[in-house]
């Protein structure tokens, strides 16, 4: 069974570590360089959410957005039983 969580909800009860399989990791990088991005920009953020780069503002306004996603296995199916 796959069940999406967060860390801290893991944390709160360190038995449940046994029982983790494998985690996701994902990082949204932005650009140090502003560009002229036209409007309707979107890229999909860690949530799945469309994200418009053109309305964004502060330090991530006028920057390319790119994320970044993978999945790291910490233990086989058969030792989690054990644990």
């Amino acid at each position: 069974t796959i069940k999406s969580v967060d860390a801290d909800d893991v944390n709160a009860d360190l038995k449940n570590w046994a029982r983790v399989q494998g985690v996701e990791v994902c990082l949204v990088l932005y650009g140090n360089e502003a560009i002229d991005l036209p409007a309707g920009s979107n890229y999909t953020d860690c949530n799945g959410t469309a994200v418009d780069m053109s309305t964004l503002t502060g330090t991530r306004a006028k920057r390319m957005h790119v994320p970044f996603r993978n999945v790291f296995q910490l233990r086989s199916q058969g030792l989690s039983a054990v644990l």
